[in-house]
């Protein structure tokens, strides 16, 4: 909370869209941080007091995202919010619920599986070239 307000992060790389979400949410009276990279996102998200109330509220009252189907928006943000291995979900119990559900997923498991491989296969010295090309 900023400021007796919500904190919400926003990552939306289309400037015409974020500033319509950053609008909307500040006239609703949030605290806003909008990004337009995951990196940058993921970084705001895992300061002390930022909410995600808005992807809570999203799957309270459905499986997923859009709906009812797993759709390539949950693979989006699965993908970004996985990242945040060390973030505690618990203040928002549906986000912590849907994570599990895309993750458990046939096609994230066998996923997860081939990336575990592929990361033990690697050596150590490639993968630090590789985090250092993509300054990780």
């Amino acid at each position: 909370m900023v400021n007796g307000r919500e904190k919400i992060v926003v990552v939306e790389a289309d400037a015409t869209s974020r500033d319509l979400l950053l609008a909307a949410l500040e006239s609703a009276g949030y605290e806003v941080l909008a990004f337009a990279t995951a990196r940058e996102g993921l970084e705001a998200a895992r300061q002390p007091g930022t909410d995600l109330l808005v992807l809570d509220a999203a799957v309270a009252t459905q499986p997923y995202l859009l709906g009812e189907n797993f759709t390539v928006a949950d693979l989006n943000v699965a993908a970004v919010i996985s990242r945040a291995i060390d973030m505690e979900l618990a203040p928002w119990p549906h986000l912590k619920s849907w994570l599990v559900r895309c993750l458990d997923r046939p096609a994230a498991r066998a996923a997860l599986k081939l990336k575990t491989d592929s990361d033990n296969a690697t050596p150590a010295d490639v993968t630090r070239r590789i985090a250092r090309i993509n300054r990780l």
